[in-house]
């Protein structure tokens, strides 16, 4: 990967271009620090939910072991490869979307994930404050959301240092909450609880369930560069990917494991995933409780950190202190309102995520590894990048009919399969599409300059 793949210094008097450009001699991270910061902000309340949710298909134990595994891992291998970015640009994700798409044409996806990161934020809000509100047995709900949303507040008011020491402090917190939460689990109901080995297999309620676990970790695509950017230019790609890889996928797949274990000892279909914790866990309730509840502020403080960079990234040029005050404020609305309804909102906020995220990912990949292994040394500066908005737009068009968002649409092919796989259609089909527009564009450019 080239040091100087992009040219940077051309834009210099382009306040808009350069906000929030992290300079090389600020840049004093280790790689090791993003082991840290994914482990802390996976090992938390989203992922626990999962396995709740998993625990309700009913497929064997190994078979949906092996079923959340995939999902983990091909979602973690897209938040790595997308960390890869911040090193090379010293920017935030949706900045860097704006080299692909165009200068104009990333305005609108940095405002999807400003809308994405809220959405997030105020999800995990709902169910860690639910977690508190047990923990302190009260049948008030707004003093739990306040407490919870004004921590993540002050933490992301304090910067970008203050949450990486926050979650380096969280990993101990909660590897430690996770491992005294699994030895309970395996004591009172076995290795695999009163669920078959195998079992009867189904290959939709397989697919869901991969689907599920791959689109949380996924999710987290458009955050990566916004952490990564902090490292020197010459950070070994090899040991971002790795460090990335491992920090998100062992910990996600470890609260998955949590909430299914947690699943197959109370049967539960509550709405309120903190309710079967409490009941499993009956005198050591309050060590699930607070590991919801710590896990729901690990991964806010990503979420509510990055919403900032996002509007940021779009143009608007606010001190990120007051859109995080505003976006708070708007959480507290949010979170209050709608945490009665929390699983089918959830199920479909996912599968919502991915239908524009993951296109997303793959033309943001392929034309970063592109122009890397061509040694480009120019700058884009296109206003649309009409070639990665065609990609995207075609990838979104071809998955529709494998759509299946919980009962608001079922697109033909999904209604013969049972399950969505529209994700990876979208992805297989702007990444293969925008390699062969930008490679063609690109060896263009190459004829024109030895010509």
């Amino acid at each position: 990967m080239t040091e100087h793949m992009f040219d940077f210094k051309s834009s210099s008097t382009d306040s808009v271009e350069n906000m929030d450009v992290i300079p090389e001699t600020d840049r004093k991270e280790r790689p090791s620090s993003l082991f840290w910061l994914w482990f802390a902000s996976n090992l938390t309340i989203g992922d626990f939910a999962i396995g709740l949710v998993a625990q309700l298909y009913s497929l064997g134990f190994v078979t949906t072991l092996l079923a959340l595994s995939i999902g983990t891992v091909l979602g973690g291998v897209l938040l790595a490869s997308m960390s890869l970015m911040g090193p090379v640009f010293g920017m935030s994700q949706m900045r860097i979307g704006r080299y692909t798409f165009g200068k104009r044409g990333g305005i609108l996806m940095s405002v999807l994930q400003w809308g994405n990161t809220l959405g997030w934020f105020t999800f995990n809000s709902i169910i860690a404050a639910s977690a508190l509100s047990l923990a302190f047995n009260t049948s008030s709900y707004i003093y739990p959301i306040l407490i919870t949303v004004l921590l993540v507040l002050a933490l992301t008011i304090l910067g970008y240092k203050t949450i990486h020491i926050f979650e380096k402090i969280m990993s101990a917190v909660l590897g430690s909450m996770f491992v005294v939460i699994m030895a309970y689990s395996i004591d009172k109901i076995g290795i695999i609880g009163n669920a078959p080995v195998f079992g009867a297999f189904s290959a939709v309620s397989f697919g869901w369930i991969v689907a599920f676990s791959f689109s949380y970790i996924m999710s987290w695509g458009p955050y990566a560069s916004d952490y990564s950017r902090y490292l020197p230019v010459k950070s070994s790609p090899k040991k971002i990917f790795t460090l990335v890889f491992a920090g998100a996928s062992l910990a996600s797949f470890f609260a998955e494991i949590a909430g299914y274990y947690v699943g197959l000892a109370t049967l539960s279909t509550s709405s309120n995933p903190a309710e079967p914790m409490q009941l499993f866990l009956g005198k050591y309730a309050l060590i699930g409780l607070y590991f919801l509840f710590l896990g729901g502020l690990a991964a806010n403080a990503i979420n509510l950190y990055s919403n900032s960079m996002s509007i940021r990234a779009a143009g608007i040029r606010v001190n990120r202190r007051y859109i995080s005050i505003t976006v708070a404020a708007l959480a507290v609305i949010l979170s209050y309102i709608g945490y009665r309804s929390f699983y089918v909102s959830y199920e479909n906020f996912l599968f919502i995520l991915d239908y524009w995220i993951t296109p997303w990912i793959a033309v943001m990949i392929v034309d970063f590894f592109i122009r890397s292994s061509k040694d480009m040394k120019l700058q884009f500066t296109e206003v649309f990048n009409i070639r990665a908005i065609s990609a995207y737009l075609v990838g979104i068009i071809v998955s529709i009919p494998f759509m299946y968002p919980s009962s608001y649409y079922v697109g033909p092919i999904a209604k013969i399969l049972g399950v969505d796989i529209s994700y990876f259609i979208s992805f297989a089909v702007a990444a293969i599409l925008y390699y062969f527009l930008e490679t063609k564009k690109t060896n263009k450019l190459i004829t024109q300059a030895v010509s």
